[in-house]
């Protein structure tokens, strides 16, 4: 394992961690929206308001997307490196967050890898990238032998993340400590795909699996799992870990493949529902995986929005050119067609395997959905509508099955008659596609269904879980943090958002101190231009008139061009000059005017300060939270 001399000093508390985590997805995910001088700055604040210190180190940071290792990398590994270094204060360690399942490949992945052990592609995604953040960061190593490492490389992560983190440290050492929140299990599959010194130990206990790999599917589950937890339990005493017991990842990870490794502290997260696992935990392992693989592909073929493409995504079937059976004619030349016998091999290859995992769902219909009734999910009411809805589409999918099979067996039989059975399965299909299917579909996209996906899914997510950690005194909302204020007694339904707070007192003050310099701006403009250029004319004038006064013969042209008779010399000019003063714009005023808004501004801003301050007592140590958040915001 990676043994840093000492301990990390920066993200020492679990809700730094699961903040830095939390913030992670919002600027790796959205770099566009916010810089890394932002994301600095964020990770100095969140610090700041969980320590009530200010970071004594400077921060370095590096991201997956700027990797060379990972240019070509296809996995969908996704994370972020963080450097904290201070010579003067002995700082010196290495973050590395992880992201967790994003997007269409990293559920995909979650099937292929977790589900089924069958890829490591991520794990070893996250290994390369933090050998490739540590040479960023300048940082001696060497990578064939990581446990030599002087430095804390740390690995945080949620959800699929974990997996990955930990997979990569089980087999290479990559990291000297692993923190995880909600995350999706190791599975002793990919340790065997993956790690050649437990492959070797399977092996031993198991000779059949020299000759074949595939056999270890068929070995006791129980009997691995014990195997595994044996043989990686020194490396699990650097692994830590903060459940959901509400957390659907939590739900599957006692399906066959996954052990947990490390210290586990469990959590409530919602007094409203028990969670998912007793219900897993009855039905068999090919039954949740079909449910997963089920709910993953109707949820990314409902981001296309239509339910033609859900249809097609889901079944092969393209609506466009069954709803061309729509009459005897209409019917045998699409029967005919191009389009209908291009369809067939997608169909064939889609239609199949969707009946299984429906079947497999149906099969197990009353305990699922009785699980659900029970943990307080869905209502007696939706429980038999979903019972009664997968069942219809079991039967609507057998239609559809059965009529391609009869449509494309009738079409290569000459003694097929188009005129009766072809078009009897033609009109089956055009029912059960264009009709029926949709309408159960439809049943299933309805706003309280998507609601009981919402609500599973908050707690699989960081919010739910840090808000947990906060207790009666802390509270956490989007990345911020609340605080019951002393008076409410904790615990209440009042709460503070001291986040929002500092960044109204710290930007509102940097406004207002904008605002002073444009003023100050405006004042020399003002000088300047106006009253500076005034009284340069009227000296050049007044110079010109004295200049005439005492010369007047060298004006004597001037004088000519306003008398008719010829002027032989000119011995005196008076010049009778009346300069009227600036005109009055009230420039003083306008300007005082604006310095009193700065004025009433900044009153402004600190009486809400100590309104604030007030509510809290000196334990809170929210004033010192204010000063903090000032000085940050001043140091950069």
């Amino acid at each position: 394992m990676v043994m840093g001399m000492s301990n990390e000093q920066v993200l020492v508390t679990k809700e730094l961690r699961m903040r830095l985590i939390d913030l992670e997805y919002k600027y790796n995910k959205n770099s566009s929206k916010m810089s890394e001088e932002t994301f600095i700055q964020e990770v100095e604040r969140i610090y700041m308001e969980e320590t009530g210190q200010q970071l004594s180190a400077d921060i370095s940071v590096f991201t997956s997307s700027e990797s060379k290792k990972l240019k070509n990398d296809n996995s969908g590994y996704d994370g972020t490196a963080l450097h904290f270094h201070s010579e003067e204060n002995n700082i010196n360690e290495v973050y590395v967050i992880s992201q967790g399942t994003q997007d269409l490949d990293d559920w995909l992945y979650n099937i292929e890898a977790m589900m089924a052990g069958k890829s490591i592609d991520q794990a070893a995604a996250t290994h390369d990238f933090t050998i490739e953040a540590l040479e960023e960061f300048n940082i001696a190593m060497d990578e064939n032998n990581m446990n030599k490492m002087e430095v804390p490389v740390v690995g945080l992560s949620h959800s699929l993340a974990h997996n990955n983190n930990t997979t990569a440290y089980l087999i290479n050492d990559t990291f000297s400590k692993v923190y995880s929140v909600n995350g999706a299990q190791t599975n002793y599959y990919q340790l065997f795909e993956g790690d050649r010194e437990f492959k070797k130990e399977l092996e031993n206990k198991f000779p059949e699996l020299r000759f074949n790999r595939d056999l270890i599917y068929e070995l006791p589950p129980d009997d691995i799992k014990e195997i595994a937890e044996e043989f990686y339990a020194d490396q699990a005493d650097n692994i830590y870990q903060d459940i959901s017991l509400q957390d659907p990842l939590y739900a599957v990870s006692g399906t066959r493949g996954f052990f947990e490794l490390g210290h586990v502290e469990y959590h409530v997260t919602s007094d409203a529902h028990i969670g998912l696992r007793k219900m897993v935990d009855k039905i068999p392992d090919d039954v949740v995986a079909a449910l997963q693989k089920i709910a993953i592909d109707f949820t990314v073929s409902n981001e296309n929005g239509s339910m033609e493409e859900v249809l097609e995504d889901l079944t092969g079937v393209d609506m466009d050119v069954i709803e061309k059976f729509d009459g005897v004619w209409g019917s045998i030349k699409t029967y005919l067609s191009d389009e209908f016998t291009e369809m067939i091999p997608d169909v064939n290859a889609k239609l199949p395997g969707l009946i299984e995992n429906i079947q497999l769902i149906t099969g197990n219909s009353e305990t699922i959905f009785a699980e659900l009734y029970r943990a307080n999910y869905i209502t007696q009411t939706q429980r038999e509508e979903l019972i009664e809805v997968f069942n219809d589409i079991e039967n609507e999918l057998l239609i559809i099955q059965d009529a391609f099979a009869d449509l494309e067996a009738y079409r290569h039989d000459e003694k097929g008659n188009i005129f009766s059975k072809d078009l009897t399965s033609g009109y089956n299909l055009y029912q059960s596609v264009m009709k029926r299917l949709p309408k159960l579909l439809e049943i299933l996209k309805k706003e309280e269904y998507k609601e009981i996906l919402e609500m599973i899914v908050d707690s699989h997510g960081i919010s739910e879980m840090i808000s947990t950690l906060g207790g009666t005194k802390k509270n956490y909302l989007n990345g911020d943090l609340l605080m019951a204020p002393t008076s409410g007694g904790g615990g209440s339904d009042i709460w503070v958002n001291i986040s929002a707070a500092l960044r109204m007192y710290t930007e509102g003050k940097a406004v207002m101190e904008k605002r002073t310099n444009e003023i100050n701006r405006l004042e020399n403009t003002i000088e300047e231009t106006i009253i500076d250029h005034f009284e340069n004319e009227k000296q050049r004038l007044l110079k010109k008139i004295d200049d005439i006064e005492q010369n007047p013969s060298h004006y004597r042209s001037m004088v000519q061009h306003h008398v008719n008779e010829t002027i032989k010399g000119v011995e005196r000019i008076a010049v009778y000059d009346y300069i009227n003063p600036i005109p009055n714009i009230n420039q003083d005023a306008f300007v005082e005017l604006q310095k009193h808004s700065v004025t009433d501004g900044l009153h402004f801003i600190e009486k809400n300060r100590k309104a604030i301050v007030d509510m809290f007592d000196e334990e809170a140590r929210v004033a010192e939270l204010f000063d903090l958040a000032e000085l940050i915001n001043d140091g950069n």
